[in-house]
């Protein structure tokens, strides 16, 4: 990955954890003000396809309450939650969201781990994605998730955006009378090991979701 312009920008952030906070929660996460989210998590060391909403939310609790994410889930949370308070929050500097801000984002997140994608259980993923009802299916882990879970489900794909050099994808799913669409885009802790680190991916996915606002392919308001 290249590096791309990190523009400063200084917008204004709801306290999370406040009494205003929980109480547009609803409101936040209904469709059409801002899209309900499923993350597809790869992980290559495993084979397992498992439904991890519930230990996310159970992490995003505890730091809320003034505990901290535990060992084996920061890499992957801390990140998933920043993007997350950022599209619910227009938050467009990372370095406002620490994270209690971080936690307050997974509240409003689906998550499920489904190893290899080529071998995950494809009729377990569809069932989660009905359940959670996503406008946004983001498939973290390009080559581990999105282009073999397009093979899973028999997805074609189309170009996004080619912002700073990287070509990002799009596909869309339709299931029953409802569409999801899911996003080509990095597994969260590739921000530890890519040039830009967490900043540029958290540019790169905010940069990915605008784009989709524009082609309307998200009810974004």
């Amino acid at each position: 990955m290249t590096r791309g312009p990190h523009e400063a920008e200084s917008p204004t952030v709801t306290s999370p954890g406040s009494t205003a906070d929980n109480a547009i929660l609803d409101e936040l996460t209904h469709v059409g003000t801002r899209p309900r989210l499923l993350f597809l998590l790869g992980e290559s060391r495993s084979t397992d396809t498992e439904d991890v909403t519930q230990r996310i939310q159970a992490e995003a609790e505890n730091v809320i309450s003034g505990g901290s994410f535990s060992p084996a889930w920061e890499r992957t949370l801390r990140p998933l939650g920043t993007w997350s308070y950022a599209l619910h929050h227009r938050v467009r500097d990372l370095y406002l969201i620490g994270d209690a801000a971080a936690a307050t984002g997974l509240r409003y997140v689906s998550a499920m781990s489904i190893g290899k994608a080529s071998q995950c259980d494809s009729a377990m993923v569809k069932q989660a994605i009905e359940r959670a009802e996503p406008e946004l299916i983001v498939c973290a882990g390009c080559e581990a998730v999105y282009w073999p879970l397009l093979g899973r489900l028999e997805l074609g794909h189309d170009l996004l955006t080619t912002v700073y050099g990287e070509p990002v994808y799009y596909s869309t799913l339709q299931w029953g009378e409802r569409r999801s669409v899911l996003l080509h885009f990095w597994h969260p802790s590739q921000g530890y090991f890519t040039k830009g680190g967490h900043h540029y991916l958290f540019k790169l996915f905010m940069h990915a979701y605008d784009a989709l606002c524009r082609k309307r392919l998200l009810t974004c308001s």
